[in-house]
């Protein structure tokens, strides 16, 4: 009896307690999608609010017609806002909802994908069949090109190929063939080379027809050696590739290792400069080889790769006056040159500066730094290494010393036709004149047309306002060659401030 009237009693308490909350109102989100190529309304698009990490809510709907949608009602918090549709650039970003909200007027502006297509056909102009065909895009690492597969098809019968769902931007072709009468491949329009492809602008919702790549006969070699390892390093299932010296992505041939005395094969490796990578990941450390061979009409045989220790880098990064600054983090960055393989460290708060398993190769060296800070000087032992490039190939262990100072210079810009018509979403390259590898900025212009440059090292420089190319094309040293005429030559001192507008360029395929 005495549990049955302490149940009620506690009821009434819980009632009590959840009548003091008050409930929080909901909130209505509604707005349209259209292309940013027309303007045009986008129909079916799919709107999702995905609730947090920590929340199980997420809202899902259709645009209709008319491109709009209408979420009636939805709980405030923090939610991540997407919208996708097949055939565009799916957008995305945070959103915050407070209790009762009513926004009716959000839009969104989708970027269409585009489309490539033509033919591949060999050197008598006869169709060529199931070659994947593949739509590569540049970037640039370590003041070099390397490449990343964006899109691929595959040709019909005809030697037609279509590749569709492609983001804006720069993009070469290429194509290989394997076949039991031979090789074939090729870049856009019909160079052995990535570094002699012609590069292709793609517009928002454009497709592109008429690109007909041509294949060249491949005559493709073996290579035989073996792989020299320290003691006790085990060989057996190390894996070596044969890559082009461009870094291209097409001729690439790779093998693991399955003999125990590191004996190796790899077969079908194309003509011209390849470099031979080794890596293999034992007891936590990252042992490597990196050797250049130029591969002409015969096989090579006995070749020798040595897989050397990593290098442990060590140093001292600092001001003129021996401390940090206490504004923001700071990372050292080692791009090969020679290679995709990066590596980054931090600095303790005295400066201190460790970077373990690092690659002997070549590097470039940069500093993300606080704004307004640049990276003065950087000796290894006592080498200037900052433009010719830190050289680890040999193991050395000298130590890194690294100056970086707040005395650069700053550039406050804006971009546009005229005073009233500013260009939003500009690309901005700021690049030095002279040095190679050149040291440079990008940055994209703000809703009004207004950009910043700030710890701008001293030097001459030409600025670049590109009305929307992409960001890795403007760093291609070919394709700025092309406006070199139209950049704007500015010379940068210790503090000064630089204040100035620029009309934007409108590159190849651009409206």
């Amino acid at each position: 009896m005495k549990l049955g009237r302490a149940v009620p009693a506690l009821f009434v308490v819980l009632v009590a307690r959840a009548a003091d909350v008050p409930s929080q109102p909901f909130c209505r989100f509604a707005g349209r999608v259209l292309s940013t190529a027309t303007g045009e309304p986008v129909k079916k698009a799919q709107v999702i609010l995905r609730g947090s990490a920590s929340s199980s809510l997420s809202y899902h709907i259709a645009t209709d017609e008319q491109g709009t949608f209408s979420f009636a009602a939805v709980a405030g918090g923090t939610y991540e806002f997407v919208v996708q549709r097949a055939g565009f650039v799916q957008a995305a970003k945070p959103l915050v909802l407070a209790g009762g909200d009513s926004v009716d007027d959000a839009v969104v502006r989708l970027i269409p994908h585009g489309v490539v297509a033509g033919r591949v056909i060999d050197r008598d102009g006869d169709p060529v069949t199931r070659v994947t065909v593949e739509a590569i895009q540049a970037h640039y690492q370590g003041g070099a090109r390397r490449y990343v597969v964006a899109g691929s098809a595959i040709t019909n019968d005809l030697g037609e190929y279509r590749i569709f769902g492609l983001t804006p931007g720069t993009y070469f072709l290429g194509g290989m063939y394997h076949s039991e009468t031979g090789d074939a491949a090729g870049y856009y329009p019909g160079s052995l080379q990535a570094s002699q492809a012609v590069a292709i602008h793609v517009p928002a919702g454009n497709e592109l027809h008429g690109l007909d790549l041509t294949l060249s006969d491949l005559h493709t070699v073996k290579l035989r050696g073996v792989i020299q390892a320290p003691p006790g390093l085990p060989l057996r299932g190390v894996t070596i590739t044969a890559a082009p010296c461009d870094s291209g992505p097409l001729g690439r041939v790779s093998t693991s290792v399955r003999s125990p005395d590191g004996g190796f094969e790899l077969i079908g490796v194309g003509p011209g400069c390849h470099i031979l990578a080794a890596d293999s990941f034992y007891a936590g450390k990252r042992y490597s080889a990196r050797i250049t061979v130029t591969v002409g009409e015969a096989n090579i045989e006995s070749l020798q790769v040595s897989l050397l220790p990593p290098i442990h880098v060590v140093g001292r990064i600092h001001t003129e006056s021996g401390g940090l600054p206490k504004t923001g983090p700071i990372f050292v960055n080692l791009e090969s040159r020679s290679s995709e393989v990066t590596a980054t460290g931090s600095p303790a708060e005295d400066g201190t500066l460790n970077i373990d398993n690092v690659v002997p190769e070549t590097y470039e060296i940069s500093a993300a730094l606080p704004e307004g800070y640049y990276l003065k000087s950087v000796r290894f032992g006592s080498i200037d290494v900052l433009q010719s490039g830190l050289d680890l190939s040999r193991g050395d262990a000298s130590r890194l010393d690294m100056e970086i100072s707040a005395d650069g210079g700053r550039i406050d810009g804006s971009v546009g036709e005229a005073e009233d018509q500013p260009a939003p979403g500009a690309r901005i390259l700021l690049a030095e004149a002279e040095r190679s590898p050149r040291r440079s900025q990008t940055t994209i212009a703000d809703s009004k047309g207004a950009f910043r440059f700030a710890g701008i090292a001293p030097g001459d420089y030409r600025l670049y306002a590109f009305q929307s190319a992409d960001l890795d094309a403007i760093q291609d040293p070919a394709y700025l060659k092309r406006f070199e005429d139209r950049g704007k030559l500015i010379s940068i001192h210790e503090h000064s401030h630089e204040v100035l507008r620029l009309t934007p360029i409108r590159g190849e395929g651009e409206q």
